[in-house]
């Protein structure tokens, strides 16, 4: 589990740009459901938005910085694009994997990281875990950069700022 308890309080302020660990509680010990990850960039930024099923409670999450990308539960070192590896985890959460299958999320294989191209800071993203109530995924940056996190309705939003 990651090192922290999300439960409580949030640990930042979700308007502002941040550096170190931020963090959301769990509104409910329901599993949100994950439907869907998509990048974009935006005007002095890019996003990753976490869409969930609107019929379950959206879970608690935590981002952080980590020194590398290690597969749960292999404890697999991931050779991942970038210079900086950004985490976010999702408590009390599940994909939709298995039988399902991710195809957007998640082409060609979900061992690998999904390269993204076109984007200032994002190169890659990959799940790192799905496992046990909790869904963890790494996002590979060009650099360490501030970011933020908000979540609307079914939506976390993870934005990392262009220097």
């Amino acid at each position: 589990m990651p090192p922290w308890h999300l439960h409580g309080k949030p640990r930042c302020d979700r308007r502002s740009w941040a550096s170190s660990l931020c963090q959301h509680p769990r509104i409910s010990e329901d599993s949100g459901v994950l439907t869907k990850v998509q990048a974009t960039e935006h005007n002095g930024y890019d996003r990753v938005t976490f869409t969930f099923d609107a019929s379950r409670p959206l879970p608690g999450y935590g981002v952080r910085y980590v020194p590398e990308v290690i597969k749960d539960p292999s404890a697999r070192k991931v050779e991942m694009p970038g210079q900086a590896y950004l985490e976010i985890s999702f408590s009390y959460a599940n994909s939709i994997t298995g039988k399902q299958g991710l195809g957007t999320l998640l082409k060609p294989n979900p061992e690998r990281p999904v390269p993204i191209s076109g984007l200032h800071l994002l190169r890659a993203y990959v799940m790192t875990s799905d496992r046990h109530g909790r869904t963890d995924f790494v996002l590979g940056l060009g650099d360490a950069v501030d970011f933020r996190v908000r979540n609307r309705g079914t939506a976390v939003f993870l934005d990392v700022r262009h220097r």
